[in-house]
């Protein structure tokens, strides 16, 4: 008989943030003319691909010029390449859309 073990994904203790503390956040209103937002885009998660051109045709309508960037490979020649396409991209955008947070 095989024997395996299962390890459970639930934190041990729940942790809770104290009371009145928040992220860091800043608002670029409607209007977003002139603005660059980043759009981060992944190879491994295409279905991105439809959020971002209905995120894009919203944010171009309120005057945004889109910037895209696609992630690749993480590791050798491909990660450093990525890394350095990373650094220019955020250098790039006035404000970036990196996931959807899930």
């Amino acid at each position: 008989m095989t024997r395996g073990l299962i390890l459970s994904p639930v934190a041990a203790t729940r942790s809770v943030a104290p009371a009145g503390a928040a992220a860091p956040t800043s608002t670029v209103g409607v209007d977003l003319s002139g603005l660059k937002v980043g759009l981060r885009l992944d190879h491994m998660w295409r279905s991105w691909d439809w959020i971002g051109e209905v995120w894009s045709a919203e944010l171009e309508a309120r005057g945004a010029e889109i910037v895209r960037w696609r992630t690749g490979s993480r590791s050798g020649d491909e990660g450093r390449r990525m890394e350095r396409e990373l650094v220019e991209f955020v250098a790039g955008v006035d404000l970036a859309v990196v996931g959807l947070a899930n």
